[in-house]
Order: structure tokens, then sequence, then C-alpha cells
């Protein structure tokens, strides 16, 4: 028997030589000369970030190159959208990866990043922050079970989001979770650069770094964003939102922290393309 499988155009269907294929498309209309050399750069070091890094811990092979214009995608291609604010776009959110009509695609927007290089809010590591993710959970919907009495959102880059290595050509790339994170009991190392020392902490907590968080709660319909604290327990930072679920049963879904949110991170919270957002919580 043969099967012919169904055309990729319009749909989300990675070629047959790589898992996953990303095109950097340049959206800005132009207005930014310094961006255009700079994306050959960038595929050069998420090249690296990806097959060399990132691929031994999460398998893979993956293909990148950029867009010849703003409307070059290929079909089965995830677009890496670089582009200026938008009205849309909450104040200072910086870069996201979401699923729409079925096919992933990641925003980066520019005006909110602090360079193309130099530190985590820059392009290079929010661009490979976003990528990673897009390959460990391209449907931006897995959630990992902590045997804490939480589940959490299985984001490869969230929780030690501070972090980056350097790649051969000088830019940077996103620290990223490896699978013993997700494996409960499992031993290190739980992230690329070894950041993290165990699973949980003293409190039954997922661990992260300074600058790092985790979407997490206690069932996949009651999602929150957590921040690392030394406080023992969580505290509401601010609002909830009520829903009713497909069963009717209506569920309170409270936005936690265990340090205070502001400044840009806020903003990733409050995009209405974040995981949390898209769950119901409102900052």
């Amino acid at each position: 028997m043969t099967t012919t499988l169904p055309s990729p155009q319009g749909t989300f269907a990675s070629p047959p030589a790589v898992n996953l294929s990303f095109v950097l498309v340049d959206q800005t209309t132009g207005d930014r000369p310094d961006l255009a050399p700079f994306l050959p750069k960038l595929r050069d070091s998420l090249d690296e970030a990806m097959n060399e890094h990132f691929a031994p811990f999460h398998g893979g092979t993956y293909a990148l190159r950029v867009a010849a214009s703003p409307s070059d995608r290929k079909p089965g291609e995830i677009a890496i959208n670089i582009r200026h604010q938008q009205t849309s776009d909450p104040q200072g959110a910086l870069a996201w990866h979401q699923v729409t009509g079925g096919i992933p695609d990641i925003e980066i927007n520019l005006d909110s990043t602090s360079g193309l290089t130099g530190d985590s809010d820059a392009l290079d590591v929010c661009g490979s922050h976003e990528v990673m993710e897009t390959a460990a959970n391209p449907g931006a919907n897995l959630l990992a079970d902590n045997l804490n009495g939480k589940v959490s959102a299985r984001e490869a880059c969230d929780r030690i989001e501070d972090t980056f290595f350097t790649t051969k050509n000088g830019l940077h790339a996103s620290n990223f979770l490896i699978w013993a994170a997700w494996v409960p009991g499992a031993a290190g190392p739980y992230d690329y650069m070894m950041k993290l020392s165990s699973q949980l902490d003293a409190n039954s907590n997922v661990t992260m770094t300074a600058g790092g968080y985790d979407i997490e709660g206690t069932t996949p319909s009651d999602l929150a964003d957590v921040t690392p604290s030394k406080l023992a327990k969580d505290h509401v930072v601010s609002g909830e939102a009520e829903h009713i679920g497909p069963d009717g049963e209506k569920r309170v879904i409270h936005a936690v922290s265990r340090a205070p949110i502001s400044g840009k991170r806020l903003a990733r919270k409050q995009s209405r393309y974040s995981r949390a957002y898209r769950q119901g919580v409102r900052l």
C-alpha cells in the first residue's frame, strides 16, 4: 500500500532532511541598516548553537537561512520575524514563540531589545532563546509533572534565561535546560552551562537562576508565572482571572511570584502571546 502525504504548502511540515527549518525575516522596512549585515552572523551563530550545542542533548538537525524579503518564506519554514513594536504589543515585550493556524512562528520586537548583541536582552540571545524553545516544544503546549504538586510548561530557556554562552563568531546564545531537568529524580547536570545544582530547592520548588522564571500551576488549566526568591511561600503579585472550563467548572488562575516582576520581564508576561496570558493570567 502506498501512502501519499499531503502537500506541505500552507501547512507546518518540515523538509525531510532536517527536523526544523527556520528563516530570519527582516520586517523593519529597511529603516535599520545595521540589521542586514548582522543577520548572516546571527544565522551562523544560531546554526552553531542549535546543531553543535543544543542537538546533542535534544536531538535533531536544524536549518537556518536569511530571507531575501519579508515575503520570502518557504513551505515548512518557521519564520523568525524581527520587527518594530506594534500597537497590539505590550510595551517592552521582547520575543515569543507561538502557533497560528497550526504553524509555529517566532516574533522579536527589535525596539525592546537592548541591542543586537551584548546581554541576555539582546537580539542574538532572544533569538536563540525562542528558536531553542520552539525546537523543544513546537506546539508551545507541553507540560512536565514536577512531582511536587505542580506542573511546569516545558520551556527550554525560561528558568535560566539570564545566562548565555558565546559562539565562535562572537555572538551569544541562550543557556538551555537538558532532559534531566524534566525527569523527576534524575541526576544533574540540568542545563547546558551547569548553572542549576538541583531539580528542586529546599521548599520543593523548581530551581532557576536569579533572572529566570517558570510557568507552573497545580493543573494544566491553572498556570502562573513564578520567579526565584528566598521566600518560603508564593505571594500574589497582582490580579486573578476566573475561567470556566469545558466541563463547566470554574477555575481561578492567580498570577503569583516569589520575587517582584518589573520592567521588560513584566512586559513579557503581559504579552498576549505569552504562555501565562494565554492561560488566563493578567498581570
